[in-house]
């Protein structure tokens, strides 16, 4: 059903290799630096990395920018990306951009994602002065990914069942199919329906396949 390319990029997204990959190429982008999370729009967000310098952090920390930061606002409550030069807010919170480029934190872009309702954002650091369209759908691909490997606790999972779901309904499986291969009854194959559409956060089956397919977890 799956070409072995695509096959071989399914089995890497379960084993989490894939994520390395797709890191990989965020790290050509973000030449510079970048930081990520989960769960930004939470009150308890998870997931976070960074690898923007440490002299930069504990200024960051020390002048409590972390409450002004209008990059880490647009990764908790924008969508999609902007440049840096381009975010909005109060004379004090772009005063922080300034402050940044002391560190050599001069160009940027952010990008922030929603996975069931939830925020995965990242934010990089680059050398160039803005992004084309290829970087910017490397940043999209890899809050996605970053975002369905790294859940939190208690959330409902994308698990490999309903990529496998996903897979099948891609392929054209009949429903007697998909309950053959995935060993479970009718009204399983229903609940594991809406399931992986919430794990896609799509509103109906085609979009949790062309989300899921776009991002290589199929």
């Amino acid at each position: 059903m799956l070409s072995r390319n695509k096959r071989d990029k399914k089995e890497q997204g379960m084993n989490g290799s894939y994520l390395d990959e797709v890191t990989q190429r965020l790290l050509e982008v973000a030449d510079v630096a970048y930081t990520a999370g989960c769960g930004l729009n939470t009150s308890n967000p998870w997931g976070a990395v960074t690898t923007y310098p440490s002299s930069w952090l504990q200024v960051y920390v020390k002048e409590g920018y972390q409450s002004i930061d209008p990059v880490l606002e647009f990764m908790s409550k924008g969508s999609g990306a902007i440049n840096w030069r381009d975010l909005q807010g109060s004379t004090a919170s772009l005063a922080v951009m300034d402050r940044a480029k002391e560190f050599g934190l001069e160009y940027g872009t952010v990008y922030s994602n929603t996975l069931q309702g939830l925020k995965c954002s990242v934010s990089v650091c680059h050398k160039k002065q803005e992004l084309d369209a290829g970087e910017i759908a490397v940043l999209r691909e890899y809050t996605t990914v970053y975002g369905t490997m790294k859940l939190r606790a208690g959330t409902p999972p994308r698990d490999e069942q309903c990529l496998r779901y996903l897979d099948l309904q891609a392929g054209g499986a009949s429903p007697v199919e998909v309950q053959s291969i995935l060993g479970v009854s009718g009204r399983s194959v229903a609940e594991l329906k809406k399931d992986a559409i919430l794990s896609m956060d799509a509103r109906s089956l085609p979009q949790a396949i062309s989300t899921a397919m776009n991002a290589n977890l199929i």
